[in-house]
């Protein structure tokens, strides 16, 4: 839910652009400003989250792509404000956007794919795990139900022998 919420923050930041692009209106750009501010939390959010060192990696990848997209908005509403950006360059300049977007996204599919395996790894570990502890359970009460059972014939064999014992006693007492 947090890489959502990081590529939700970014596409916002488009939208915001473009409907600053498309009015001239700089209300438009509230929503691109706050995303820049959220994008570290969120970032900082799914760092805390990870523990696999390549996904450290691929979330330090994910930021600077991101950052990255967000500097090339700042850059193309910097000229558009400033007149620098022409309605014929804004194409070419929004397939480079919508490639470094791509990136971004593909980066976010890389971490989702390998947390997801990581987890897969863990709930296996952790059903093996099960499995021995449920070996090991069992494997104990057969233990624990045979050492009951020969201790009870060490128990029957000495009484019976105490009794022997004891009639063979009698015997001698009674000649």
């Amino acid at each position: 839910a947090e890489l959502e919420g990081l590529i939700a923050q970014v596409r916002e930041a488009e939208s915001a652009t473009r409907g600053y692009y498309m009015t001239g209106d700089d209300t438009f750009l509230a929503p691109y400003d706050s995303a820049r501010v959220r994008l570290s939390e969120s970032i900082s959010s799914v760092l805390s989250l990870v523990s696999d060192s390549m996904q450290v990696v691929r979330v330090g990848r994910l930021n600077e792509l991101a950052s990255a997209r967000l500097d090339v908005m700042d850059d193309n509403v910097a000229s558009w404000r400033s007149g620098e950006l022409t309605a014929a360059e804004y194409g070419p300049r929004i397939e480079r956007g919508n490639e470094a977007m791509d990136r971004v996204v593909a980066t976010m599919t890389e971490i989702r794919t390998a947390q997801d395996d990581l987890l897969v790894d863990q709930i296996q570990s952790l059903e093996r795990s099960f499995r021995v502890e449920a070996i090991l359970v069992v494997l104990g009460a057969i233990l624990s139900g045979l050492a009951a059972f020969t201790v009870n014939g060490l128990f029957a064999r000495f009484a019976t022998a105490q009794e022997k014992h004891s009639e063979e006693i009698e015997a001698k007492n009674g000649q």
